[in-house]
């Protein structure tokens, strides 16, 4: 495969209708082909399309769909990398393995009870291989494309792609006969087909950069905390020697320390890692529970809610629940959904390699039916950060190091969100001045008025 020399070109959006992965080279004439944009790390192929020779222009710029733009990380008129496959070379991909990662544009309003994929496909209603056939010409592991299913527009990363000898593509063409994997299949370890059947688990899982994936996922300072989940994980869904472990863990801390971009962030490596997963929140759920008249008892509910881990032949998979408490009557008993809950866990028990997280913001201890043995019967608490965690967390936000930890020397006793506020609220301060930054000023001011 040979390409041409990278382009830095200005990518605009806006300028007239652009079919999905294709986009408009305004200073080319040649034929359509294959282009890949990147910026940074992020990367996508799209199709390039020539423009009429009376329409072509002398300033090298792209004319691409918004999404685009989202995905790349740029404004309107920012510059990005342009790179021109030779795709008379490429080879066919056989299998390829997808993951839809969020709709476009993205919800303002965030809410747990919206997923990235859309309920048609969780259900299988829809036959998503041939969207992705019809949709996309080409693939290249870790690149994003954009697909719409049912009039709303989707983007995904391609996980991997495979030719016949399922040996991996760094490039290929996807053809007609191209087979298709959805991420949230939960492909059993009896089909040969799969995917996720060739990957070497345990050698995946210890190379796996835990440390580095959360950072960037957004939680900061609670690498031994991380350390402690990813080993009991580790252990409980085991493949190689399956372990005699606690099946349901309990994380415990004040509210705004991070208990939710936690299991937001062990969700996020778990997908990576080809790990069935189901993430919810406990008044979410039992809402939902309590709304629906789909289902004779909490009990069906909740089967159906796990379905994606039931389907699995191993049974194996991590269900995480935030704000477990949610199940908790305020007279100290558990609701009916409460209840079901802990009979699912004895099955695990039971059955082993399934796992359940739970985190809870109420330091009043839960009911010892749900914390026995065989149940909720490990306890980590997420403490309110010290200074040094201070430090890392305030590392995220401000460029400065010196600046980070002077805030963190001076917020003793304050969780993670209380610093995000702060430095949120400091750089809005500062961009009124026309500053780029916050000083140290700034971050002061907001300390003693915001919070």
């Amino acid at each position: 495969m040979s390409s041409s020399t990278n382009r830095r070109l200005a990518a605009w959006s806006g300028q007239g209708y652009l079919p999905l992965n294709t986009i408009h080279d305004l200073s080319s004439k040649d034929a359509s082909r294959c282009s890949r944009l990147s910026n940074g790390t992020s990367r996508l192929l799209c199709l390039s399309l020539c423009v009429d020779k009376e329409d072509a222009i002398l300033e090298p710029a792209l004319n691409v769909p918004p999404w685009m733009l989202s995905a790349l990380n740029v404004g309107n008129g920012g510059a990005v990398t342009c790179e021109s496959i030779d795709d008379s070379s490429l080879s066919s991909i056989s299998h390829l393995e997808v993951e839809l990662v969020s709709p476009f544009p993205r919800i303002l309003v965030q809410s747990k009870k919206r997923t990235a994929v859309p309920q048609v496909v969780r259900d299988r209603k829809l036959n998503f291989d041939k969207a992705v056939l019809r949709q996309l010409t080409h693939a290249a592991p870790d690149h994003l494309f954009s697909i719409a299913i049912m009039g709303q527009l989707y983007i995904g990363r391609v996980v991997a792609a495979l030719d016949d000898s399922r040996q991996p593509l760094p490039i290929g063409a996807i053809t007609p006969s191209t087979t298709v994997f959805h991420h949230i299949d939960a492909p059993s370890s009896s089909s040969s087909s799969s995917l996720t059947s060739t990957l070497d688990w345990k050698a995946a899982w210890d190379a796996f950069p835990w440390h580095e994936r959360m950072l960037q996922a957004g939680l900061a300072g609670y690498d031994h905390l991380v350390d402690q989940l990813v080993l009991h994980i580790r252990l409980a869904l085991s493949q190689d020697h399956p372990a005699i472990t606690a099946r349901g863990l309990l994380v415990q801390g004040v509210g705004g320390v991070g208990k939710s971009l936690l299991l937001q962030a062990l969700r996020q490596q778990l997908t990576d890692l080809h790990v069935p997963v189901v993430l919810t929140d406990g008044h979410t759920l039992r809402l939902e529970a309590d709304m629906s008249t789909a289902f004779p008892s909490p009990s069906a509910f909740l089967a159906h809610h796990l379905r994606l881990l039931d389907d699995d032949a191993a049974g194996c998979g991590v269900f995480l629940v935030d704000n477990v408490d949610a199940l908790v009557e305020d007279d100290g008993h558990l609701t009916p959904l409460g209840r079901s809950l802990l009979q699912v866990l004895d099955t695990w028990t039971e059955r082993g390699r399934a796992l359940a997280i739970v985190a809870t913001s109420s330091m009043k201890p839960l009911p010892t039916s749900m914390t026995r043995t065989g149940r909720l019967e490990r306890l980590y608490r997420m403490e309110v950060p010290t200074e040094a965690m201070r430090l890392a967390i305030a590392d995220r936000f401000l460029a400065d190091t010196a600046l980070a930890a002077a805030l963190a020397g001076a917020t003793g006793g304050y969780v993670g969100k209380d610093l995000r506020k702060i430095v949120r609220h400091a750089t809005a301060m500062a961009k009124l001045n026309h500053l780029d930054a916050p000083t140290w000023l700034d971050l002061l001011k907001v300390q003693y008025t915001y919070m």
